[in-house]
């Protein structure tokens, strides 16, 4: 089983390398995006059925708030994708719910898969 949600995760990460390169990012595996200067980092959370993907978003979010802080990127976002989400979860992380909670993570955004895809089609990541 283990092995499945593995290869789940890296379907939904090879989605997104055309969106990245229409877009004019360059990239680099454990997704570093940069485009004119700026590096944003990237982390894909996939969640297909029951499991631990949304329980994961916070501490993801304090890792990328550190980062940014240590001047390793400028901006990040967790792209959550998958129909497992619980929907009142999905829709406290995508709205920004965070923000209350953990201090300096206004420069993470939480976004699902399509809106994100629009955004790096059109290069305004």
């Amino acid at each position: 089983m283990a092995a499945l949600a593995t290869q789940t995760g890296r379907v939904y990460e090879s989605m997104f390398d055309a969106a990245f390169r229409l877009g004019g990012y360059s990239t680099s595996r454990q997704t570093l995006l940069e485009r004119d200067g700026v590096r944003t980092a990237v982390s894909l959370k996939w969640q297909q059925g029951k499991g631990s993907a949304e329980d994961k978003v916070p501490w993801e979010v304090i890792c990328l708030v550190k980062a940014i802080r240590e001047g390793a990127v400028e901006r990040a976002y967790i792209v959550i994708g998958g129909n497992g989400w619980r929907a009142k979860r999905k829709a406290f992380y995508t709205s920004g719910g965070l923000t209350a909670c953990i201090s300096g993570c206004e420069r993470v955004t939480v976004c699902g898969f399509e809106d994100f895809v629009a955004l790096a089609n059109n290069g305004r990541l």
